[in-house]
């Protein structure tokens, strides 16, 4: 049996439109649609076999929540992930940006997943956690899809936050044990993967089937350079301004800004924030 399982609300609310497209891909077999957000993820784990194959339909907030409903449960049969959300950061990492692949498989990269602390709350992440700017362009999009406004270019967003409202951080980095700040800083994300924020690349050489995780911390930088430079992370080139970028890598990374911001969990926003923890195994 194949398993259509589709969120409702993914891609703007128009989930249900994405599972359509993907039933050309599944034609001639036993097929069962099941909407994901009536279902019982860990029970509904229970009742698969080996013989059975699972084709979730959505994006980075629709693989999200699957994956801290079930894991670390082992998935017991194929799962494939059909693109049917706005910002398909995880798609485009393991593709390598592919568009051509409309069904990827995904069991290998759901292990040894990253976790995130906020408060007293953990939880698994699969792209990486936005801290700064990105995750005050999450927050204003969410407040534009309340209004009404379907559609939003975090581009676009993140441009006219920088030139008119944001005001960098001081931050507090601790990687490993090892304790480090830095002034006038605009983000500073933790990436199991290389893409966020629906194409910018992050950390161009971040592998999530590897050990660590990568911060990224934009930092010691007036506001003409980081909006001039800010076009760079699409193609990853941001890198090589070592003044401004700072890459480091660990196991354990811990971030505290100065004041409270947003910040992201591929793609679901969490308000005032001092600080976080991501840690992976």
């Amino acid at each position: 049996m194949t398993y259509l399982l589709y969120n409702l609300e993914a891609n703007n609310g128009k989930g249900e439109d994405s599972a359509k497209r993907a039933l050309p891909y599944l034609f001639g077999k036993e097929l069962k649609q099941v909407d994901l957000t009536r279902l019982d993820c860990k029970a509904f784990l229970q009742t698969l076999t080996p013989a059975d194959e699972v084709v979730l339909v959505g994006g980075d907030g629709t693989l999200n929540c699957f994956v801290n409903a079930v894991y670390p449960t082992p998935l017991p049969c194929p799962f494939f992930l059909f693109r049917g959300g706005t910002g398909n950061d995880f798609l485009r990492d393991v593709t390598n940006a592919d568009k051509s692949r409309p069904l990827v498989c995904i069991n290998d990269y759901l292990q040894k997943l990253p976790t995130v602390t906020v408060g007293t709350q953990t939880r698994y992440f699969l792209n990486g956690i936005g801290y700064g700017l990105d995750g005050k362009v999450c927050e204003i999009a969410d407040r534009r899809k309340e209004n009404g406004k379907k559609k939003n270019n975090f581009g676009l967003i993140a441009f006219k936050e920088l030139v008119f409202q944001f005001k960098p951080y001081h931050a507090r980095v601790t990687v490993d044990g090892k304790t480090r700040e830095f002034d006038r800083v605009y983000m500073a994300p933790a990436m199991n993967g290389r893409y966020f924020g629906g194409g910018f690349k992050s950390a161009p050489e971040q592998d999530r089937l590897g050990d660590t995780l990568t911060l990224v911390v934009v930092h010691d930088a007036n506001k003409a350079w980081t909006i001039s430079h800010f076009p760079t992370m699409l193609k990853g080139t941001h890198v090589k301004y070592e003044d401004q970028i700072t890459l480091l890598s660990g196991k354990e990374i811990r971030v505290e800004f100065d004041r409270p911001c947003a910040l992201q969990i591929d793609g679901e926003t969490i308000l005032a924030v001092r600080g976080y923890t991501a840690k992976k195994e």
